[in-house]
Protein backbone atom coordinates (compact mmCIF):
# COMPACT_ATOMS: atom_id res chain seq x y z
CA UNK A 1 0.00 0.00 0.00
CA UNK A 2 1.03 4.11 0.14
CA UNK A 3 1.85 4.04 3.44
CA UNK A 4 4.35 0.87 3.08
CA UNK A 5 5.99 2.47 0.04
CA UNK A 6 6.44 5.95 2.03
CA UNK A 7 7.96 4.16 5.08
CA UNK A 8 9.84 2.01 3.21
CA UNK A 9 11.38 5.01 1.43
CA UNK A 10 12.15 6.56 4.80
CA UNK A 11 13.66 3.23 5.82
CA UNK A 12 15.75 3.67 3.61
CA UNK A 13 16.91 6.97 2.56
CA UNK A 14 18.14 7.08 6.41
CA UNK A 15 19.63 3.85 6.11
CA UNK A 16 22.04 5.61 3.45
CA UNK A 17 22.58 8.40 5.49
CA UNK A 18 23.73 6.80 8.59
CA UNK A 19 25.75 4.39 6.31
CA UNK A 20 27.52 7.26 4.57
CA UNK A 21 28.13 8.79 7.85
CA UNK A 22 29.64 6.13 10.02
CA UNK A 23 31.86 4.76 7.03
CA UNK A 24 32.38 8.62 5.87
CA UNK A 25 33.28 10.56 8.51
CA UNK A 26 36.70 9.96 9.29
CA UNK A 27 37.63 11.91 11.93
CA UNK A 28 39.79 11.01 14.86
CA UNK A 29 39.11 13.75 17.38
CA UNK A 30 42.37 15.08 17.50
CA UNK A 31 42.80 19.01 17.95
CA UNK A 32 45.03 20.21 15.31
CA UNK A 33 47.95 22.46 16.30
CA UNK A 34 46.84 25.36 14.20
CA UNK A 35 43.04 26.67 12.96
CA UNK A 36 44.36 26.90 9.26
CA UNK A 37 43.70 24.20 7.12
CA UNK A 38 47.10 22.75 5.63
CA UNK A 39 45.67 20.39 3.28
CA UNK A 40 43.31 20.62 0.10
CA UNK A 41 39.86 18.99 0.53
CA UNK A 42 40.16 15.93 -1.72
CA UNK A 43 36.99 14.51 -4.17
CA UNK A 44 35.86 11.83 -1.76
CA UNK A 45 35.17 14.33 1.21
CA UNK A 46 33.02 16.48 -1.06
CA UNK A 47 31.25 13.88 -2.49
CA UNK A 48 30.32 12.40 1.04
CA UNK A 49 29.68 15.77 2.22
CA UNK A 50 27.07 16.05 -1.35
CA UNK A 51 25.63 12.60 -0.50
CA UNK A 52 25.08 12.68 2.96
CA UNK A 53 23.18 16.37 2.62
CA UNK A 54 21.22 14.61 -0.46
CA UNK A 55 19.81 11.47 2.10
CA UNK A 56 19.26 13.79 4.50
CA UNK A 57 16.99 15.61 2.73
CA UNK A 58 15.69 12.82 1.14
CA UNK A 59 14.54 11.83 4.81
CA UNK A 60 12.82 14.60 5.80
CA UNK A 61 10.69 14.97 2.38
CA UNK A 62 9.83 11.21 2.90
CA UNK A 63 8.63 12.45 6.55
CA UNK A 64 6.83 15.23 4.62
CA UNK A 65 4.81 13.16 2.09
CA UNK A 66 3.95 10.65 5.26
CA UNK A 67 2.69 13.55 6.78
CA UNK A 68 0.59 14.58 3.69
CA UNK A 69 -0.71 11.20 3.02
CA UNK A 70 -1.86 10.75 6.89
CA UNK A 71 -3.52 14.10 6.21
CA UNK A 72 -5.34 13.15 2.94
CA UNK A 73 -6.44 9.69 4.90
CA UNK A 74 -8.16 11.66 7.62
CA UNK A 75 -9.16 14.93 5.77
CA UNK A 76 -9.96 13.60 1.96
CA UNK A 77 -12.56 11.41 0.89
CA UNK A 78 -13.98 8.17 1.89
CA UNK A 79 -11.50 6.09 -0.51
CA UNK A 80 -8.29 7.76 0.65
CA UNK A 81 -5.31 9.17 -1.05
CA UNK A 82 -5.74 9.58 -4.77
CA UNK A 83 -4.43 7.09 -6.91
CA UNK A 84 -1.38 9.22 -8.46
CA UNK A 85 -0.10 9.76 -5.56
CA UNK A 86 2.44 7.06 -5.30
CA UNK A 87 3.72 8.10 -8.23
CA UNK A 88 4.00 11.90 -7.39
CA UNK A 89 5.74 11.05 -3.83
CA UNK A 90 8.50 8.86 -5.56
CA UNK A 91 9.34 11.29 -7.93
CA UNK A 92 9.20 14.30 -5.54
CA UNK A 93 10.95 11.87 -2.70
CA UNK A 94 13.68 10.81 -4.75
Amino acid sequence: GNPTLLMVNICLSMTVFYLLFVFGIKNPNIVPDTDHHKYPDQGPCTAFTALLQYFLLATFTWNTLYGINVYMLFHGSVSGTPRWFPKVSVAVGW
